[in-house]
């Protein structure tokens, strides 16, 4: 709904339904309602930023909270975005339940010249669980650095970088692993 011409308000509601089947293991499934809502503001032509929040309501009566929150700064050759967000999601990664997280993010795009951009993200992720008499918790950091380069209006080329942390613990077992992703792209887009 939008409230005036620099407010705009936002009504969610999502019903989510998670199954997991693993040979003979018995099939496991979720149901995940959530209902929030939002308010967005552009305070001036280069600074915007919303806030939302609700209720979660989980498999077995359990409740949580959500909150989305971003601020985002946007000027001619560049543009970053600082966001926060909490929800709930289905988790498969070795046990499948429902998973609590937290996600803090990063993100900026500088216009180098009208040929070269340049794109930079950065996150954190903390998720947590239980299964059965286990807590489950998940963390990941990650970023990427991209340079992209524009032939013409439609193709591009571009060389990024990835890193990635995942940390994972479910009861007393730990598993940490980094990965590092180099790409090198040809990329075509048309409006």
């Amino acid at each position: 709904a939008q409230v005036t011409g620099v407010d705009t308000l936002t009504f969610r509601y999502s019903h989510t339904e998670s199954e997991f089947t693993t040979g003979s293991v018995p099939s496991v499934s979720f149901k995940t309602n959530m209902a929030t809502v939002g308010w967005s503001r552009i305070f001036t032509p280069n600074l915007s930023a919303e806030v939302g929040g609700g209720g979660i309501l989980l498999d077995h009566g359990r409740t949580t909270y959500a909150v989305n929150t971003a601020l985002i700064i946007n000027f001619v050759s560049s543009r970053a975005t600082i966001s926060y967000s909490r929800s709930a999601f289905p988790g498969f990664a070795g046990v499948a339940t429902q998973l609590i997280g937290d996600v803090v993010s990063l993100s900026a795009v500088q216009e180098i010249s009208p040929q070269w951009r340049l794109t930079g993200t950065a996150n954190y992720s903390h998720s947590s669980g239980t299964s059965g008499t286990n807590s489950i918790k998940f963390d990941s950091y990650g970023g990427s650095l991209d340079l992209a380069y524009f032939v013409t209006r439609t193709w591009s080329t571009a060389v990024g970088y990835t890193y990635a942390r995942f940390d994972r613990e479910i009861g007393a077992s730990v598993t940490q692993f980094d990965r590092h992703v180099v790409m090198i792209s040809l990329r075509a887009s048309w409006e």
